[in-house]
């Protein structure tokens, strides 16, 4: 059974919020994001609301990096800011 867990936190320490779906929230909290809150939208689908505290890094090289959502939630992309990917 999962707990809830609690984080004491305000809006400046947040680097990055995404509106995502289940298979990608499920990625993103493996990888240590937040989940922010839960929410049926109007073609009664779930959508995640998560939350990233630390700088994005690349997969690949480690370089920060920036994400863009695809496929209405499904899939994210990588964008390195040294143009590795």
């Amino acid at each position: 059974m999962d707990r809830e867990v609690g984080h004491h936190l305000t809006m400046h320490q947040v680097r990055k919020v995404m509106e995502v779906q289940v298979n990608l929230a499920n990625e993103l909290l493996e990888a240590g994001w937040i989940l922010h809150d839960i929410y049926i939208n109007n073609e009664n689908q779930s959508r995640y609301i998560m939350l990233c505290m630390e700088e994005i890094l690349c997969p690949r090289c480690g370089a920060t990096a920036t994400l863009e959502v695809l496929e209405e939630g499904e899939r994210l992309r990588y964008i390195c800011t040294k143009e590795c990917s």
